[in-house]
């Protein structure tokens, strides 16, 4: 099977049109179009690492596991190029990989880190309201802590999500040898939509009525155990 019947067998299977597969790979429709056509036949390896990340798949499987016809017999030269060709893509695939677990990693709290914060927020709300009984004070501020405690660890998995796309941007733009290239532009672009997004989130923390306080300000003041009514929850964040 070719790399362009691949490709399309691939792309039916996801039920995504060239279309799409085109913008999650970064390439023009005409490449992927004459790609599946037969028209191609090596496309370049940026063009296969987009295809493979937007196609859930590895570079590997892309281009298929080298093979040795049974008719001939190879030479041992022949057995070491194989060998080295397949260790070759092995590594290729590898890197690959990391990057893309960084982006769908990101991509995946883009898309619940919010709801998250927005429902513990909404909770505390709802305790504070609670507070004003003091028979349940103990209860509610118990309650009041676990909710920020969600708060704390939603924010506490964007910022390694943020840390961990920043490093995935610097090795690969070691690697590609700019900040340009494909990997290492998609992956810029992905580290600067996770830094807005978590500045969204200390904003909508701080519209909650929580204060929020940087680590580099000082340690936090600790919420109180006793079962009164604080005057203000404080949340620190990095």
């Amino acid at each position: 099977m070719s790399i362009g019947e691949r490709v399309r067998t691939a792309r039916k299977a996801l039920r995504l049109s060239q279309e799409a597969v085109a913008r999650r790979a970064g390439v023009s429709l005409n490449q992927v179009n004459r790609l599946e056509r037969g028209e191609i036949i090596d496309p370049h390896f940026s063009t296969l690492s987009g295809l493979a990340t937007a196609l859930d798949m590895q570079i590997s499987e892309l281009v298929g596991e080298p093979t040795v016809p049974l008719a001939e017999v190879p030479s041992r030269a022949s057995k070491e190029s194989v060998s080295a060709s397949i260790e070759s893509i092995r590594r290729v695939s590898a890197r690959v990989e990391d990057a893309q677990r960084a982006l769908l990693e990101a991509e995946r709290l883009r898309e619940t880190a919010r709801p998250r914060v927005e429902e513990a927020l909404a909770a505390l709300a709802r305790v504070d309201e609670a507070l004003v009984r003091v028979d349940e004070a103990q209860a509610a501020l118990r309650e009041q802590e676990a909710h920020l405690q969600e708060v704390r660890r939603v924010m506490d998995q964007v910022y390694g999500s943020e840390l961990e796309l920043g490093w995935a941007y610097g090795k690969a733009m070691m690697e590609e040898g700019s900040p340009e290239g494909q990997r290492a532009r998609r992956l810029r672009l992905a580290s600067r939509k996770m830094v807005l997004f978590y500045e969204e989130l200390v904003d909508l923390i701080r519209d909650a009525g929580v204060q929020v306080k940087r680590q580099d300000e000082g340690k936090a003041v600790e919420e109180p155990k006793a079962p009164v009514r604080p005057e203000a929850l404080e949340l620190t964040v990095h």
